[in-house]
């Protein structure tokens, strides 16, 4: 083999060696800030996704539901042996009907044992109660709930406009985001900005 003819080759090495192209920078620009306020705190949290920002701020601040934990709110037993709701006395008159009374009753919904948040519910039912199959949770997740009226925010902290629905608030506020709003020009109760008028001289 001619030296010329050995030049032309590549080395074993060489051949074998892969060419590493730089992956494409897969981060998502997070848009989405939590608009909710606690304890007087802005809360931190910030999202990509407009389905995972509206889920938060629904799930941790503004559920259109509780959930009522029905091991600990247990149905009295008189001495006729007919069950009564512990915390407003009614007799039920068939045991079916002791779940459907107690979660509506509102001397339960006021006193009794309450969840707002999925989590420590769950984690309720797992340690007090040792409910800790997947389908049992599931039930109790379901159907161990009770319509709230929750006062979420009903006007638009970046230009005051007023919503009649949730639905409505969340695709005109993610507008803003998408739009470049920062959260920090986010104001409720919302006042409109007093335009500065320039003086003249007339002198």
């Amino acid at each position: 083999m001619s030296l010329e003819s050995q030049q032309d080759e590549d080395p074993p090495e060489a051949s074998a060696m892969k060419i590493k192209t730089p992956r494409p920078n897969t981060l998502q620009i997070k848009l989405y800030y939590c608009t909710c306020i606690s304890n007087g705190q802005r809360c931190n949290s910030c999202f990509s996704r407009k389905t995972d920002w509206e889920r938060h701020e629904r799930e941790q601040y503004w559920l259109p539901f509780n959930y009522m934990c029905l091991e600990c709110n247990t149905p009295v037993v008189a001495d006729s042996s007919t069950p009564s709701c512990p915390f407003c006395l009614e007799q039920f008159s068939i045991a079916i009907s002791i779940t459907t009374h107690t979660l509506q009753c509102s001397a339960a919904q006021h006193i009794g044992r309450m969840f707002v948040r999925l989590e420590n519910f769950c984690d309720r039912l797992r340690r007090k109660h040792s409910i800790n199959q997947t389908a049992e949770l599931n039930i109790c997740v379901s159907t161990w709930t009770f319509q709230v009226e929750n006062n979420w925010p009903r006007q638009c902290g970046f230009c005051g406009l007023y919503f009649r629905t949730w639905d409505e608030r969340v695709n005109h506020v993610a507008e803003h985001f998408q739009n470049g709003s920062i959260i920090s020009t986010w104001q409720l109760p919302f006042h409109k900005r007093k335009r500065k008028v320039a003086m003249i001289s007339w002198e």
